[in-house]
């Protein structure tokens, strides 16, 4: 069971400090379809905490097997772009 932000492996505090300190211009993550649903209060959170930095968010829920890849698993997959670089979003398809 997920427990979202109450899970001691969230790696999700680690990964947003790196993102401040890095400062990309473009990056991406996965998850689990769960973020989505029985913790999108938690995902609320990370992408609010995203969008202070000056990132724009897309993000889509994608299946291994629409890929030719011989596995029914869908995956969440967030694309995070600095504001002065719109034309990278919209990439999922």
């Amino acid at each position: 069971h997920q427990k979202g932000i109450e899970d001691s492996r969230d790696g999700f505090p680690i990964f947003i400090d790196a993102v401040k300190k890095i400062n990309p211009k473009v990056f991406m993550f996965e998850n689990v379809r769960g973020l989505l649903y029985s913790n999108k209060s938690y995902f609320e959170l990370i992408i609010k905490e995203l969008q202070k930095l000056g990132y724009l968010i897309d993000y889509e829920i994608l299946n291994a097997v629409n890929f030719d890849i011989p596995q029914n698993r869908e995956r969440l997959f967030v694309l995070e772009a600095f504001l002065q670089s719109q034309r990278c979003l919209h990439l999922l398809p």
